[in-house]
């Protein structure tokens, strides 16, 4: 009986009743996960969410970009279309210093004349009369648009024939079939120093044609005019 009081006390943990020893397996034994593998996922989704925020914020602006160039076309093919038939129709061209305003007089004596006026942003058409017609052609943030005119000698005939011109400088954008940016001194300073300054690069686009479009000049206008 004195024995087994000695081994209660020398065994550490042992059931003195039933003799039973206390399974050491558990002690030590870790749950759960620590705080490092916690850090390292917490830090892997971070990563993740924000490159995914950047793609969609990038998908965005570039759906934006599309639908405004997809605009800039169709306001571009109307203005081009309008201004080619006013200036075949006009008898005298006038341009004033700075080509913001073109005035074109009309070649026959019941028609009426058409000013163009070029404004930040916009270009508007006026035929005045009795009821005065007005039609704005509004281009995207960033386009200047002036007139000039261009004396060209025609074989054959006493007077020269007058080009009108209207350029319109739209700001690049970087849509599919936009084609490369312009290859310029600003465009490499942009893209060295400060890329966002890119996007406000001028591409200049040319619509002309010619003014008292009879049959002797057909010929020669379709030569001279161009496409946007």
């Amino acid at each position: 009986h004195m024995r087994n009081s000695m081994l209660c006390t020398v065994a550490v943990g042992a059931w003195c009743a039933g003799g039973v020893q206390p399974s050491h397996s558990l002690r030590g034994v870790r749950s759960g996960v620590s705080i490092l593998e916690v850090t390292v996922a917490v830090a892997v989704a971070t990563a993740l969410l924000g490159t995914a925020s950047v793609m969609v914020v990038r998908l965005v602006g570039l759906q934006r970009n599309v639908e405004t160039a997809g605009q800039q076309t169709v306001v571009l093919s109307r203005l081009a279309r309008q201004f080619r038939n006013d200036v075949h129709a006009a008898g005298a061209v006038t341009v004033n210093g700075d080509g913001t305003e073109l005035l074109l007089q009309p070649l026959d004596d019941g028609g009426r004349p058409v000013k163009y006026s070029a404004g930040q942003q916009h270009l508007t058409r006026t035929v005045p009369g009795e009821e005065e017609s007005r039609e704005e052609y509004r281009f995207s943030a960033g386009t200047s648009s002036r007139f000039q005119t261009v004396k060209l000698p025609v074989p054959g005939a006493r007077q020269n024939a007058v080009l009108v011109r209207l350029e319109v400088n739209r700001p690049w954008l970087p849509v599919p079939g936009a084609g490369p940016l312009p290859r310029r001194e600003d465009t490499a300073k942009a893209e060295r120093n400060e890329p966002s300054l890119i996007s406000r690069v001028p591409v200049p686009l040319r619509i002309e044609a010619v003014a008292t479009r009879h049959a002797r000049l057909s010929g020669f206008a379709r030569v001279q005019e161009t496409s946007p």
